[in-house]
């Protein structure tokens, strides 16, 4: 079974601000590496965190790109 099942674009206002942030989206934990908005979600389908998000200068670019390598798109 593939371990990634989801990569997405978030512009929630969850998460805001600058930093690592741990918290629950859905009743799932996440890890975030969060420098301001929008940010990007990558989510696994086992582990202890299945939901890693970060921000990046070019989300659409990135999430387009992942998706392709995993074969979403």
């Amino acid at each position: 079974m593939e371990r990634y099942y989801s990569c997405r674009l978030d512009n929630s206002i969850e998460f805001n601000g600058y930093g690592i942030r741990y918290g629950r989206i859905n009743g799932e934990r996440v890890q975030g590496y969060v420098m301001g908005n929008p940010k990007v979600i990558i989510s696994l389908n086992k582990g202890k965190y299945r939901n890693f998000m970060f921000t990046t200068k070019n989300p659409e670019e990135l999430v387009l790109l992942i998706r392709k390598q995993i074969g979403l798109s």
